[in-house]
């Protein structure tokens, strides 16, 4: 199983996001971490699962199932690096941009 590994910016993100959602309702940020989690968890197990989103195939894109948000990560030879956690909304950012930083 592939170690996972998080761009700081990514990591600042799930924070936002999880602080986002513990303010409108006590516990619900612990849900959305507890969602980021399951699916990293996925992407461990079966890095190829999601959909590419760059053209050599190795940056990808995972929905979480009760948030609108996803995980985008790069596969790279033993580890997977989480670059970013995006409000679906945001999606269409050029996902190969969000590489130059690992």
């Amino acid at each position: 199983m592939r170690r996972v590994r998080f761009r700081p910016q990514a990591r600042a993100e799930i924070r936002e996001a999880r602080g986002w959602y513990e303010r409108r309702v006590a516990g619900l940020g612990r849900a959305f971490i507890s969602e980021v989690d399951t699916t990293i968890s996925f992407f461990r197990l079966h890095p190829h699962m999601y959909a590419a989103v760059s053209d050599d195939e190795q940056v990808r894109r995972a929905l979480l199932h009760r948030f609108p948000y996803s995980l985008v990560y790069e596969i790279i030879a033993d580890a997977i690096v989480v670059l970013a956690c995006r409000h679906v909304r945001h999606d269409e950012m050029n996902w190969n941009l969000a590489r130059r930083d690992i």
